[in-house]
């Protein structure tokens, strides 16, 4: 009986441990480095500041040894940083690095593939020019895809001289072929696609303009959550993101997860090479001893932001309010700071609450 009662109130314990941990998710933003439950943020608001690296406070991000806009472009460009759509901070709806920084519409053309079918007009990349086919090309399946091929169940013994299948060649309706011990015939065409080179089947088109440099990152936005923790009475900034600006037009290109760019700053930080490490150190301009890397100096809010937009029902930026009430762009930039002080402001009346 004594057995039992241990055995039923352990399981009770685990069962409640097991509701209790199950919950962590639930109650704060999963998607971000602070976790600051719901029901102890006495005051959030969501603000998105512009930071310019050819302002002093800013540029010992891009110095020579370790610049943040070349970590982020070629990270992307490896795939250990992904990209999203600049709208989507549930950082579910991924996008591609041709499109999150890549330069002009020919870096978003599809590299190209034999194993895959083309029609008359698709464009392609392959090295560094790109290619527009002048015909339909439909690449060779195995006789195993039925869509294209069927098996000749009749034939027990393979007729001699019967050509095995070769994915390197063209077949035509009703070609026959040896694979896999049986006799299958094509039941549609297959040309087998040309390499772009072949000017029989495509047209050279002007080069790829590639992707973004390091010196077309000069601005990028940090998204930041601004949050008052009233059990803590503490104040913090809980950095949401950043987004990518297109260099050209200033429009927003893609959005990166700050805690992912943090798990990688931190990962590259701690590598065996002094050499990778110093690739992601933010550098002491007055005191070298007291180097960090990137994480640690937007941690310590060692950069300048200025204020581009605070959440609002209308979703404006601070700028558009004004210029489209009729108001000047000067006076814009002036409310751009104002929303600086009432930020401080506000601070300044939560810690007398």
């Amino acid at each position: 009986m004594v057995v039992m009662r241990k055995s039923f109130l352990f399981l009770l314990s685990i069962c409640a441990s097991g509701t209790l941990f199950g919950q962590v998710d639930t109650i704060y933003n999963t998607k971000a480095l602070e976790r600051i439950p719901y029901y102890e943020q006495l005051y959030k608001f969501r603000v998105w500041r512009d930071i310019n690296f050819s302002e002093k406070q800013n540029s010992v991000f891009k110095s020579p040894g370790s610049n943040i806009a070349n970590f982020l472009v070629e990270n992307i460009k490896l795939g250990k940083l992904k990209t999203y759509d600049p709208s989507d901070f549930s950082f579910s709806l991924e996008i591609s690095a041709e499109l999150a920084i890549g330069r002009g519409d020919k870096a978003t053309y599809p590299t190209f593939s034999p194993n895959k079918d083309y029609g008359g007009g698709d464009q392609v990349i392959y090295g560094d020019k790109t290619y527009t086919a002048t015909r339909s090309m439909v690449y060779v399946r195995a006789p195993s895809d039925a869509t294209f091929w069927r098996q000749d169940r009749g034939v027990k013994k393979l007729p001699a001289g019967l050509a095995a299948f070769d994915e390197s060649k063209s077949y035509s309706t009703g070609d026959a072929v040896a694979f896999n011990g049986g006799q299958y015939k094509a039941t549609d065409d297959m040309t087998g696609v040309k390499v772009p080179t072949n000017k029989d089947f495509w047209n050279e088109g002007d080069p790829v303009q590639g992707f973004f440099s390091e010196s077309d990152v000069s601005m990028i936005q940090i998204v930041e959550d601004v949050i008052f923790d009233k059990r803590r009475s503490r104040l913090y900034y809980d950095i949401i993101g950043f987004i990518l600006l297109d260099p050209t037009t200033g429009n927003n290109n893609a959005l990166i997860s700050y805690k992912e760019f943090y798990n990688l700053v931190d990962k590259v930080s701690h590598d065996r090479e002094m050499r990778v490490r110093n690739t992601v150190k933010w550098k002491n301009r007055y005191n070298p001893a007291q180097d960090m890397n990137f994480a640690d100096a937007f941690k310590l809010r060692l950069f300048h932001g200025i204020i581009k937009k605070v959440e609002n029902p209308d979703d404006q930026d601070v700028s558009d309010t004004y210029i489209k009430n009729g108001r000047t762009y000067g006076e814009s930039v002036f409310a751009r700071w104002e929303e600086e002080m009432k930020m401080m402001e506000k601070e300044h009346n939560l810690w007398e609450y």
